[in-house]
């Protein structure tokens, strides 16, 4: 029934067949279940095959029409049955047209609805687009080539360092196109040493260069600052001028980058940080065998002029690791969608702590590409330094006081203040009006940690107090929910308030105040002040 009709109609047929492949740019025509015996649209093959319109080109079968050089995969296209042969099918077979040398036909065909033994075909010429696609593929291999040569020369490390109190190593691997990301570890003075990694937004040549502007721009600063002050200059200060040099790059090409800037005091063994957004850096602390994720709270360079910066401090010890790496590593993903995460650098920061820090950099490396489903998809960069033992002819004092927290008891404050307060003296601090804000400020951050890291809980918190160089640090470890130490409310004095004063203490006291996360529900809240009025 359904073939007379179609015997009946062919001129109707072959007007909607040669409409449709004028529209679509190609060669629609009914073809057997086997893909050889033409029933109609023959004469739309004539446009494809260069000749002039209306010829008929087709002797033979179909394949033969189309001088299809692979007669295999022809019939491995229209073979199958069941649901296979009832759906939408299509693939790329070469041809070769006389006069017209090699083509590259793309062949899609269906069932004809109602029409049993009848398939739908469509044949396009995609051979420009095919070329076309290999020289993009060609120019993208030699962009990705030059970036990748750009990385190895500009934007990773540069000379070593060497130091008596660290033990640093770098690894670096770039994705297919490069991404952009910079890394490199510099000392500015014979006592500290700067780690410094970002990461471009983009990808290819374009993110390179990008890259290269901001670390050529850095240096450049650099270069000036220690000139014109003859020594070197604050991480806040580095910061800063960067941004002014290259804020305005990034804004005409409406970009941005990360960047995490820390430095390392070797005789005070102190760590200072300023992050742009970047990734936390891991923690791992020998001591306690315990990690944290430590995060700044300033934008990605481009998003503003100019911000002001906020510099953090935090103490650390033979042993301990910073693993500063970009979210190629972090956010890597993974056969079932996960990210490699910050949680498993941290496991594995912990599991590797005995190992040297060129190890733990390429177990990191390794273990990311093993957990990625088809290799990194972005750039990854690690810079991970390893404390070694610090200068011994430094006076230091320490502390530690495993203090039970209780509602209404003032017992943990009490002993917390005597004990700091003894401390500062035994140190030599003789300002009593610095001393009295500084123990104020810890007692204070007692206070929050009870009231608001515990969530007004009974629970114990670890206090570690450590005094190095006129560098004065205390450490809150507990557990609890979130709580955002970083917040600096305006004081309601204006108000008479009887109680909301802790965060403005603490912040006016210390120089810096840092909340640390580690596994789960750990919390750490670290306060460092410099003292600035000490005996010799």
């Amino acid at each position: 029934m359904n073939d007379q009709k179609l015997l009946k109609r062919p001129d109707s047929y072959g007007v909607e067949e040669s409409s449709f492949s004028i529209v679509a740019e190609g060669a629609f025509l009914v073809c057997d279940d086997s893909g050889q015996a033409v029933f109609s649209g023959a004469k739309n093959l004539a446009v494809l095959s260069g000749l002039p319109a209306g010829s008929t080109v087709v002797r033979g079968t179909l394949a033969e029409a189309l001088g299809v050089l692979d007669a295999e995969a022809w019939s491995m296209l229209f073979s199958g049955t069941g649901p296979e042969k009832a759906g939408l099918r299509g693939d790329s077979v070469s041809c070769l047209f006389p006069g017209r040398g090699k083509r590259l036909i793309r062949v899609r065909h269906t069932p004809v609805p109602g029409t049993p033994g009848r398939r739908l075909i469509f044949l396009k010429d995609e051979t420009e687009l095919s070329e076309s696609r290999e020289r993009l593929a060609r120019a993208q291999s030699i962009d990705a080539d030059a970036s990748a040569r750009l990385q190895a020369a500009v934007l990773v490390n540069g000379t070593h360092v060497d130091s008596s109190y660290l033990e640093y190593a770098c690894s670096a691997m770039p994705s297919k196109l490069v991404d952009g990301d910079f890394l490199d570890v510099i000392r500015l003075a014979p006592d500290i040493v700067d780690v410094l990694l970002g990461d471009v937004m983009g990808k290819g040549m374009d993110a390179a260069i990008m890259g290269a502007v901001i670390k050529v721009g850095l240096f450049r600063s650099l270069a000036m600052m220690t000139r014109a002050e003859g020594s070197a200059p604050s991480v806040r200060e580095i910061c800063a001028a960067t941004e002014r040099v290259i804020t305005p790059h990034l804004l005409d090409r409406r970009s941005i980058a990360t960047f995490s800037y820390m430095r390392l005091h070797e005789l005070t063994a102190f760590a200072e940080f300023v992050d742009f957004g970047h990734t936390s850096i891991v923690h791992y602390r020998k001591a306690t065998d315990s990690c944290r994720l430590i995060k700044g709270a300033d934008m990605p360079l481009g998003f503003v002029e100019k911000q002001a910066f906020r510099s953090f401090l935090l103490p650390y010890r033979e042993g301990d690791l910073f693993i500063v790496f970009s979210d190629g590593l972090s956010e890597c993903p993974g056969h079932d969608g996960a990210f490699f995460s910050e949680d498993r650098i941290m496991r594995v920061a912990r599991s590797r702590a005995g190992f040297t820090a060129r190890e733990i950099a390429d177990t990191l490396v390794r273990l990311g590409f093993e957990f990625s489903e088809a290799g990194f998809v972005d750039d990854v960069s690690i810079v991970c330094v390893k404390a070694l033992k610090p200068e011994t002819a430094i006076d230091e004092l320490t502390g530690s006081l495993n203090l039970l927290l209780r509602q209404a008891s003032d017992k943990a404050s009490e002993t917390l203040r005597l004990t700091l307060a003894r401390a500062l003296d035994a140190a030599g601090s003789v300002d009593p009006v610095e001393n009295g804000g500084l123990v104020l400020a810890c007692v204070e951050a007692l206070s929050n940690v009870a009231e608001h890291g515990l969530g007004g809980r009974s629970g114990h918190c670890l206090v570690e107090w450590r005094i190095r160089q006129g560098l004065f640090s205390v450490e809150f470890s507990y557990k609890g929910p979130d709580y955002n130490w970083l917040a600096t409310p305006v004081s309601p004095i204006g108000n008479y308030a009887r109680r909301g004063y802790g965060l403005e203490i603490m912040h006016a006291a210390m120089d810096s105040v840092l909340l640390c996360r580690g596994f789960g529900d750990e919390k750490t809240l670290v306060l460092c002040g410099r003292l600035l009025c000490q005996k010799k």
